[in-house]
């Protein structure tokens, strides 16, 4: 859980009343985030444009980490249903040799 110090925090009528404070401290960087309370609770988090999307970079790199094993598995699978199939018994040096004598013409 994150942790908040006490001028990290402002009820929502505080922060209706005082918005361009709060940017100005955000945007300059006084404070990391702000919560935003609401009956006592915490309801919201205002942070900077920076910051949020750091946070999205971190997510998206984070689903992509985790997409990638499958990935590769499939491709694996893909690549020994082709070795299975018996399509070509040429070993990839003769296949690439053939390639280079066709378009060295």
């Amino acid at each position: 859980m994150v942790a908040y110090q006490k001028n990290e925090l402002i009820s929502a009528t505080e922060l209706a009343k005082k918005f361009g404070q709060v940017m100005t401290q955000i945007k300059e960087k006084n404070v990391d985030k702000i919560g935003v309370l609401k009956n006592n609770k915490l309801e919201a988090v205002v942070i900077s444009t920076e910051e949020y999307e750091h946070l999205k970079m971190i997510e998206e790199i984070h689903i992509l980490n985790s997409t990638i094993p499958d990935d590769l598995s499939q491709y694996t699978r893909k690549i020994q249903k082709a070795m299975d199939s018996g399509i070509s018994e040429k070993s990839h040096d003769d296949i690439f040799e053939g390639l280079k004598k066709r378009y060295e013409a």
